[in-house]
């Protein structure tokens, strides 16, 4: 599937040079497909993807397993109605709780409980177990390789648009 979308960019688009349009072409290809592990490592559990990658970023921040929401729209490139939205739906399955910021006790922050914590944990194990199996035919030294590429894309790809795309909104800024 991913060459015949490919191939399909190629012949409507034969002028686009370089590879950086086939690369993000790639990228979201890939984006599709990494989702259908997060889904099916999830099923049965009633997430949404946008609560899986909240969930995440909750858990990857380590104890107490807590960010502010700022924190967590920024990071995750959404509207702040979309984190209310989904920390509440979080909230009712007793995934997620708001706490007092100990920084500033004003603020609230999100955390995981421990049934979240748990929920995400075996989540995780799961979608790692799934993506380590669909990368077998790949020898380690070729798992690495790509792994420091995509790192070294990211830089690049974070470096460019951090200063020049503000993420709550949808447009570029010329600086």
């Amino acid at each position: 599937m991913t060459e015949l979308i490919l191939s399909q960019w190629r012949a409507e688009k034969p002028e686009i040079e370089g590879l950086g349009f086939e690369i993000g072409t790639l990228l979201t290809r890939l984006g599709i497909l990494l989702n259908q592990f997060e889904v099916q490592a999830a099923r049965g559990l009633g997430l949404r993807s946008g609560e899986i990658r909240l969930l995440y970023a909750l858990r990857r921040v380590g104890p107490p397993y807590a960010q502010r929401p700022t924190d967590l729209f920024r990071l995750m490139g959404v509207t702040s109605g979309a984190i209310t939205y989904t920390v509440n739906l979080l909230k009712g399955q007793a995934l997620v709780e708001g706490v007092s910021d100990p920084q500033d006790g004003r603020s609230q922050m999100v955390r995981l409980t421990p049934a979240g914590l748990a929920l995400i944990d075996d989540l995780v194990a799961e979608t790692a177990g799934l993506l380590n199996t669909a990368l077998r035919p790949l020898a380690a030294t070729e798992q690495a390789a790509i792994q420091q590429g995509l790192a070294r894309l990211a830089e690049c790809l974070e470096a460019f648009t951090d200063h020049r795309v503000d993420p709550l909104s949808s447009e570029v800024e010329d600086k």
